[in-house]
């Protein structure tokens, strides 16, 4: 569970950090692409959120950075 699938875009990570941002939460863009336990925990916190564009592309990235 620690390694990448593929290389998400770098708009949809920064749409990411923002969206988290937003929520109070800040996102190291750097550590979530090469720390699984850290990205896991940035896309369970995002789940959470009332925000559906938040959700949504916390699920899009959870896809390309977390092997499943």
């Amino acid at each position: 569970m620690d390694h990448i699938t593929t290389q998400p875009e770098l708009l949809e990570l920064v749409d990411f950090k923002w969206l988290m941002a937003a929520e109070g939460r800040h996102v190291d863009l750097e550590r979530l692409q090469r720390d699984a336990h850290y990205a896991d925990d940035c896309f369970r916190c995002a789940s959470r959120s009332s925000c559906e564009p938040l959700r949504r592309c916390a699920r899009h990235l959870h896809e390309q950075i977390i092997c499943v």
